[in-house]
């Protein structure tokens, strides 16, 4: 009986644990939505305040993180200030989650006080139409915009440094213009739609057909309008023999030139400060020349997986 009675004792404090709340206040945005916020001291004088979900999340996968409240829909301007205890704070980010599969929001609007968009922010957000990301954010984080498939237009700001992985997964449908802000540092990996072996329509095929690319020396790019060839996201075909990499490009997407078997040298200039995975996967009879003396940092370590010959400091092929 003891055994039996300490067991739903535990059941009931897992329950209590799904049950506690997330957020340290609420309070409803001028759009008439109610969001939520986690306020946390990093100092005596320093705080974080983060838009958020209502529930405590156990475990990132779960999709009832807004249990039994009601998700945000329609257009909403998240507030740049909020009150608490009597005090106004500046809303800093939008944390992990914090909307997840709010299906019926249409646009949101972010304030610039906002320096992040965290993982999974957004995820799941079919309905989300326009979103408007203003200059003071600099990160976007793992999945933060997947599954948004109703999205028609995305513009990053100049100020986004860091992209993380998978952040446009599953925005193929009918996204038709993506600008990469000349800002950008590091992009994570499989940031845009990749192909799926297992899917009825060919994800990439569907984000190729509708988005523009900038064409250059057997390379599709994109970029933004200072400058259309930031980043290089394939070869032209894998059937090419040569590829002349653009002076003003300055990352080299993951498998860009996968699979390009005939393609026998191509010169990687200084301005390249990323490199993402696979990007010369299965590239048999290639050797790539490289301005730099060594690897950058923020190249991934299996940029060049089937170890094509690398000759490094090949200023010859800059001239």
């Amino acid at each position: 009986m003891k055994r039996i009675l300490l067991i739903i004792f535990a059941i009931m404090l897992a329950g209590q644990a799904w049950a506690q709340e997330h957020f340290s206040f609420s309070d409803r945005c001028e759009t008439g939505q109610t969001l939520y916020y986690s306020i946390k001291y990093t100092a005596e004088t320093e705080y974080e305040v983060k838009v958020t979900y209502p529930y405590k999340n156990i475990h990132s996968y779960d999709y009832a993180i807004y249990g039994s409240y009601s998700k945000p829909t329609g257009d909403l301007v998240i507030p740049d200030i909020v009150t608490y205890n009597n005090v106004k704070y500046a809303v800093t980010s939008i944390d992990e989650y914090a909307f997840k599969n709010c299906y019926g929001l249409i646009s949101v609007s972010i304030p610039n006080t906002v320096a992040s968009i965290d993982k999974s922010a957004f995820s799941g957000c079919g309905g989300l139409k326009t979103i408007n990301i203003p200059n003071s954010v600099t990160s976007i984080g793992d999945w933060a915009f997947s599954g948004c498939n109703s999205l028609r237009t995305l513009d990053i700001p100049n100020s986004v440094t860091s992209i993380g992985e998978n952040a446009f997964v599953g925005c193929c449908k009918n996204l038709s213009k993506l600008n990469i802000p000349k800002s950008i540092v590091s992009i994570g990996f499989d940031v845009f739609p990749k192909l799926s072996e297992n899917a009825v329509i060919d994800e990439w095929d569907c984000f190729v057909k509708n988005l523009q690319f900038n064409e250059y020396g057997n390379a599709c790019y994109i970029g933004n309008k200072e400058n259309p060839y930031l980043c290089l996201v394939k070869a032209k075909s894998t059937e090419i023999t040569s590829c002349t990499i653009n002076a003003k490009c300055k990352a080299i997407y993951d498998g860009a030139f996968k699979g390009c078997e005939e393609l026998t040298d191509i010169a990687i200039p200084n301005t390249i400060s990323f490199i993402g995975r696979n990007a010369f996967k299965d590239c048999i009879n290639l050797t790539i020349y490289c301005q730099a003396k060594v690897k950058h940092s923020k190249w991934h370590s299996d940029w060049n997986p089937n170890r094509c010959v690398v000759v490094w400091g090949a200023t010859h092929k800059f001239k």
